[in-house]
């Protein structure tokens, strides 16, 4: 019998069928990919073994124990189910990888143990649970005392993969973690999937087909999830040998700074509403900073400002760390946990620290964590902003943004900051990041679209 075994999962919601009689199995150590087009059901499946939502049917087993129904029952709430599963050992990383703003990372370890979280220590003595910190874990964050909010998002991301370890989980679930880390993270997610494999546990991976090359010589299963239903790719061994042939990896350590000029317009005189047309941005130093401390992308920025005159796109590729979010932050109008301040000059307006208001300057930015308000639907959010929704989400115009997947609901953010009336500087932060092959296509297309009349600033890591 498997360590680990999912029986009959199945999720509706209303007439729509997500997942249909779904199962697989794995032994201690395995390592399970699941990979699907956007929309195709893996957050649904996801959600179901965590917890975070109740199936139609189905049910776990678990070696040596009683069958898990992953139904709601009448006794059973969200919390409950998720504090279970968490005492079964079940670990998920999911796509935004939350953390607690104002707690250093060298305390986030205490939140893996789930007893410390819900307070319930007399449970853990009545049960006979043992959770054991893993002395390895955090090796790369053990002394880092920085606050997320003075991290990039690989970063973050990074170390919330590497969080799940801390206790020597059963289960480990890894949502698209690839997606936004750069090489240097994709060799310590690697040795992450490793020490994980080492430690017993079973690892499950929902990714893109796009990023399986990084890791695909650690899987020992994958499955497709297609229309509801859980296919094994039995060309897994092929798709190995395929990938061991090529080595496409880059240079880890350099900042790429591209600009690409629209070629396709008139060049006749400019007309009286492109008289002010440029964006100029320049990093100043405060007079407390330490240049030495700064991200790379900050001290070039600072040596060398931004100054476009004309549409096109200006491509920023850096490693994670290096201050794409930050920049990007900072373009927002959001602060900077580094001392310095930008001076930013969008159609012959000055704006600066003291004068951060945006909302009138054809500026619109999308950073990477999109927030919207609870129970807000897609069409309410193209409604306030004036966007012209793509062909591609037409049909997800009346559900809740809550409820779309990663990717679909990064290409309702792309398509709301480009399909934004009124805009010619668009600063957007990874916008293809989880995105399958169509939706990148796409996107593509919208972006070089926008970039004919606009300037496109697009973050990415190397």
């Amino acid at each position: 019998m498997k360590l680990i075994q999912f029986l009959g999962i199945s999720k509706s919601y209303g007439k729509c069928t997500v997942l249909r009689d779904v199962e697989f199995a794995a032994d201690a150590g395995e390592v399970i990919l699941i990979t699907g087009e956007n929309g195709t059901g893996k957050s649904t499946l996801l959600e179901v073994i965590t917890g975070q939502i109740a199936a139609d049917t189905g049910e776990c087993k678990i070696s040596g124990q009683r069958p898990i129904s992953l139904q709601a029952t009448k006794l059973s709430n969200t919390l409950e189910r998720i504090f279970r599963r968490s005492i079964l050992g079940f670990r998920a990383c999911i796509q935004a990888a939350p953390l607690f703003g104002s707690i250093p990372l060298n305390f986030h370890v205490l939140l893996a143990n789930p007893f410390l979280v819900s307070k319930l220590n007399l449970d853990q003595k009545q049960n006979g649970h043992k959770f054991k910190q893993n002395e390895k874990f955090t090796s790369t964050f053990i002394n880092d005392s920085r606050i997320p909010s003075q991290m990039s998002f690989g970063e973050r991301r990074s170390f919330a993969i590497e969080r799940q370890s801390a206790f020597s989980p059963l289960l480990c679930i890894l949502d698209e973690p690839c997606a936004g880390l750069d090489a240097n993270n994709i060799d310590l997610l690697r040795a992450q999937i490793s020490n994980a494999t080492n430690s017993g546990a079973v690892t499950i991976i929902i990714e893109h087909k796009s990023n399986i090359s990084k890791i695909i010589d650690l899987i020992d299963q994958e499955y497709v999830l297609n229309n509801g239903f859980l296919e094994a790719n039995k060309n897994l061994e092929l798709q190995k040998t395929r990938t061991e042939d090529k080595d496409e990896r880059l240079d880890n350590n350099t900042l790429t700074i591209e600009w690409k000029p629209n070629t396709s317009r008139n060049k006749n005189k400019k007309s009286a509403s492109e008289k002010n047309f440029g964006l100029r941005a320049k990093v100043k130093f405060n007079s407390k900073s330490d240049s030495d401390s700064l991200p790379p992308l900050i001290r070039e920025l600072a040596n060398n400002p931004i100054n476009i005159d004309k549409p096109g796109v200006l491509t920023i590729k850096a490693p994670n760390g290096w201050g794409k979010s930050t920049f990007c932050n900072m373009l927002a109008g959001v602060w900077s946990a580094f001392l310095v301040n930008l001076e930013l000059n969008v159609s012959g307006i000055d704006i600066n620290s003291t004068n951060p208001k945006r909302e009138n300057l054809e500026l619109t930015v999308m950073r990477s964590e999109p927030v919207f308000p609870p129970r807000t639907k897609v069409s309410t959010l193209f409604s306030i902003s004036k966007a012209t929704p793509h062909s591609r989400i037409r049909s997800l115009l009346n559900r809740y943004f809550e409820t779309l997947s990663g990717g679909e609901r990064r290409f309702v953010h792309l398509n709301l900051v480009l399909g934004r009336t009124g805009t010619k500087y668009y600063v957007l932060d990874e916008p293809l990041l989880g995105l399958d092959s169509n939706a990148r296509s796409d996107a593509i297309e919208m972006i070089e679209t926008s970039s004919k009349n606009g300037v496109i600033i697009i973050f990415s890591p190397t």
